[in-house]
């Protein structure tokens, strides 16, 4: 179960950050190219509002039973001036959106500001997101990462299906890189560290490393479930589904999901190499795309490397 509207298909905050009142999105808007709720409804909607969406969500699927789970873009949670601290590539600062924690996701809101966890500036690595500490430790975070040889072209494979062209600009830099991630996974797990529950000390936020997911999804499904304490039935894990051979929304979801949702189940890739010859990777990207921009995606993923190699440490 996905929390937020079914046409978001999860990504509650992508059409505030990309076209809403409050955008982080570097973009003009006549550029941006991925809208679940439709350009003009998109230009409407505000951090705040998704919030409150995902938070009623939540609080609808606890009350029937169901597991709510949050999927985002993990640089979509956080201010333009936080992700421009970061990267190098020149980008638009816009105002940070003021989000007011509402609670809408407890029960008839009782208990809300004792409820509210310590605030995340006491903590070694605070908080690097626009939600609220009560909200944002309240998950359980689940960092999926994959080696940024391969991740790199996949995305700009998928740009280019969109906008014609290798396109590596200022809303390229902050999702070709882990940093996000990293100051996610960081801030959990000082959050842990900070509690007085000596089980909590000992728990670090789960890391799932795309490759190994591939090689070997049962086991590390398996893995990832008992680290959560609940069974596979209880996760609502499935292998297999009946594929959707109905048309995309759009071009966006059809490039992104296209060959998900008219698969069958879950086949995995075999066996992987330990490690990735760059050099063997580059000539690929040379191959497809040219010496400069294989130069650039070269660059990309060594700034990618450290923190990737650093979750990676952790993953199931």
């Amino acid at each position: 179960m996905l929390t937020g509207k079914q046409e978001t298909d999860g990504l509650a905050f992508l059409d505030a950050y990309t076209s809403g009142v409050d955008r982080q999105n570097s973009y003009p808007l006549r550029d941006v190219i991925a809208t679940p709720r439709g350009q003009s409804e998109a230009r409407e909607v505000s951090y705040q509002e998704a919030l409150d969406e995902v938070q009623r969500g939540i609080l609808k699927d606890e009350r029937s039973g169901k597991l709510p789970i949050l999927l985002e873009h993990t640089h979509m949670l956080m201010s333009s001036a936080t992700l421009n601290a970061h990267i190098p590539t020149p980008r638009v600062t816009r105002p940070t959106p003021i989000i007011v924690d509402k609670c809408l996701d407890l029960d008839g809101h009782e208990d809300c500001h004792r409820s509210r966890s310590s605030p995340s500036y006491l903590l070694t690595h605070p908080n690097p997101t626009l939600l609220s500490d009560r909200f944002f430790f309240g998950f359980t975070p689940i960092i999926t990462i994959r080696h940024p040889a391969l991740m790199v072209p996949s995305l700009i494979r998928g740009r280019q299906k969109l906008q014609g062209i290798p396109k590596l600009d200022s809303e390229f830099a902050p999702i070709a890189t882990y940093r996000w991630e990293k100051l996610v996974f960081d801030s959990y797990r000082s959050y842990y560290a900070a509690t007085t529950d000596s089980l909590s000390r000992k728990r670090v936020p789960i890391v799932i490393d795309g490759s190994k997911l591939a090689q070997d999804p049962y086991g590390t499904m398996e893995r990832m479930c008992e680290v959560l304490g609940m069974s596979e039935e209880e996760m609502g894990v499935r292998y297999m589904w009946e594929p959707n051979m109905g048309p995309a929304r759009d071009k966006f979801w059809e490039v992104f999901t296209g060959e998900l949702r008219r698969s069958s189940g879950v086949k995995p890739s075999g066996h992987l190499p330990e490690t990735l010859d760059l050099e063997k990777e580059k000539s690929k990207w040379v191959n497809e795309w040219g010496p400069d921009v294989a130069d650039k995606i070269e660059a990309a993923v060594n700034d990618a490397m450290e923190d990737y190699e650093y979750l990676s440490r952790y993953s199931l």
